[in-house]
């Protein structure tokens, strides 16, 4: 696993949230609705442009608005 540090400002906030929340990829996925492979890619990077249906439904499942994690989404970068 990645540190958290290298991750893009998206990852972080997912790892951070899904760890501190006691998620494994597999259950937060599940819940969002999408594929476990699919998170993985959104937490380490390898996809840098998710789509607004998947941001709203992570969005619903960590208890924020899709504006707040789109905004992080759109940073893309690392802080």
């Amino acid at each position: 696993m990645r540190p958290i540090e290298s991750l893009t400002p998206l990852g972080q906030v997912i790892r951070y949230w899904r760890k501190q929340n006691r998620y494994s990829i597999g259950a937060m996925a599940e819940l969002a609705g999408v594929s476990k492979s699919h998170l993985h890619h959104l937490e380490t990077g390898y996809t840098t442009d998710p789509q607004l249906s998947t941001l709203s439904a992570l969005a619903k499942v960590m208890g924020h608005s899709v504006g707040w994690l789109a905004n992080i989404a759109d940073k893309k970068e690392k802080p």
